[in-house]
């Protein structure tokens, strides 16, 4: 008997609507947690962020506004065009970050993160008592 006629005769009818329902949701959920995985990436400006809040920026958000606002670090920043905000010649993506508090002394990173490592830019150290800004060579700002 051939499977054409097994199906034909209700053997196999119901094994393979199973399997094949089976196989529909299986489907459906995989694309459920893919869709899951995906991230919007918010492109407002961070003092814009700072500033749409009716709350008063933390500390951190303080001091990597002191070292964004540099030009310096505003010239960098402008190397980094694509409309997904990355470089158009090393296609990686500007990152500032608090690295560590110490006391009143914020040290900031300020590097781009590419696919295979991270390439700084420079260390900033901001004393928010004062905000005095000192780079890792020791330059004030």
């Amino acid at each position: 008997m051939s499977i054409k006629s097994k199906i034909l005769n209700n053997k196999l009818s119901l094994p393979v609507l199973f399997l094949f329902t089976l196989i529909v949701i299986g489907g459906l959920y995989y694309f459920k947690q893919l869709s899951n995985r995906i991230v919007s990436v918010d492109k407002t400006p961070f003092t814009e962020k700072i500033e749409k809040t009716s709350l008063q920026p933390s500390d951190n958000d303080k001091a990597l506004l002191l070292v964004k606002n540099l030009p310096e670090v505003q010239e960098w920043l402008n190397l980094f065009i694509n409309p997904d905000g990355a470089s158009p010649s090393t296609n990686g993506k500007p990152v500032i970050e608090v690295d560590s508090v110490d006391g009143s002394v914020y040290t900031i990173h300020v590097y781009e993160s590419l696919t295979d490592h991270n390439a700084t830019f420079n260390w900033y150290y901001v004393d928010l008592n004062t905000e005095s800004i000192k780079d890792f060579f020791g330059k004030e700002y």
